[in-house]
């Protein structure tokens, strides 16, 4: 093998390195950005009461981050004391700590109130938060609800389920305190596009560096030959 020769075979080594380091990059910053969008979402939804305990139908609510100035929207009905966060902030958006602050309205009934992220709650993935207006006027209390398969049903009129929220029911004669029953939110589906596929790119990865490294030895051996 000549100086020519065993030049052009370094070069061609380089090249295939350079060529493989260039994959390989391209599919880390392509398995980075598909890592990084996706996000969990914190769902917050609860019950709203009037004093005497009795459902407080079709509330005004407005949610807001006090430690990031976010305000999340809510859905209601005229016909439910439901309420839900949609969109449900991402996870991303509250941090253990965060102040959330409730502005409810129902009617000439009127309050705000707080409530601090616990590190339960972001371990939940979701914040069930029920609030009952107090016989003081401007007063509400909040109180979070997490067992509920043990609470009692108590909810007028019967109202459609929300996507993907909770069934209402009617109030038994002889009913004790309400206290809210709620089907569990469904859990977010994993990505069509994810089902039995490892992070995107490296098949195609694989398959240029597997063509890189049989084209060189067909070159080596020509060489040899």
């Amino acid at each position: 093998m000549n100086i020519m020769e065993s030049k052009k075979n370094k070069m061609m080594i380089l090249a295939v390195a350079a060529a493989v380091c260039i994959v390989i990059g391209i599919v880390t910053t392509s398995g980075s950005a598909t890592a990084s969008a996706v996000s969990l979402p914190f769902e917050i939804s609860g019950y709203v009461f009037n004093a005497d305990g009795s459902a407080c139908n079709g509330p005004t609510i407005s949610i807001t981050n006090l430690n990031t100035g976010e305000t999340f929207s809510t859905m209601t009905l005229a016909s439910s004391n439901y309420y839900r966060a949609k969109p449900a902030p991402s996870l991303d958006d509250v941090s253990a700590g965060d102040v959330l602050q409730f502005e409810v309205s129902a009617g000439t009934e009127s309050g705000v109130i707080d409530h601090h992220i616990s590190a339960s709650d972001l371990n939940r993935g979701a914040l069930q938060f029920n609030i009952t207006f107090s016989e003081r006027e401007g007063e509400i209390k909040g109180e979070v609800s997490i067992a509920e398969e043990e609470q009692t049903p108590d909810q007028t009129p019967l109202m459609p389920p929300l996507p993907g929220g909770p069934i209402a029911t009617p109030t038994p004669e002889g009913g004790q305190t309400p206290a809210p029953t709620a089907t569990p939110m469904p859990a977010v589906p994993p990505s069509e596009e994810g089902k039995g596929k490892g992070i995107q790119g490296f098949e195609a990865a694989y398959a240029i560096i597997g063509s890189i490294a049989i084209s060189y030895k067909l070159i080596l051996r020509r060489k040899k030959g």
